[in-house]
C-alpha cells in the first residue's frame, strides 16, 4: 500500500508540474524521485513511533502482537497427557509403564 501510495504520489506532482506548463519528459526529471515519496510513507505509516509521535498501525499491530505472544507464551494449556491404570496416552500413541 505504501508503495502505491508513493507510486500516486508522483503521479500528481507530475501532473502539477504538468499543469504549469513543463512537457512530460522535464515534468518527470523535475518531479522528485519515487524513492523520496515511498520514503516519506514508510516514516510515516511503517516505523515505530518514538519521541513522544503519535503511534502509527505498525506500531498498534506490533504491540497487539507482543500481546498475544504475551497471552500465549505465559498462560497453561489444557493438559494433553492421560493416565489409565499404567498407560500413559498422548495423542494417539499409548505407552504402558511396564
Amino acid at each position: 500500500m505504501v508503495v502505491q501510495e508513493g507510486y500516486k504520489q508522483r503521479q500528481k506532482a507530475i501532473e502539477q508540474l504538468e499543469e504549469r506548463g513543463l512537457t512530460a519528459d522535464e515534468a518527470s526529471e523535475e518531479a522528485r524521485s519515487y524513492f523520496y515519496f515511498i520514503c516519506q510513507l514508510t516514516n510515516q505509516f511503517i516505523t515505530m513511533s518514538h519521541n513522544g509521535q503519535d503511534p502509527t498501525p505498525m506500531q498498534w499491530i506490533f504491540k497487539s502482537r507482543l500481546y498475544g505472544f504475551k497471552i500465549r507464551y505465559t498462560t497453561t494449556a489444557e493438559g494433553c497427557i492421560q493416565w489409565i491404570g499404567d498407560n500413559v496416552l498422548y495423542q494417539q500413541i499409548q505407552f504402558s509403564m511396564s
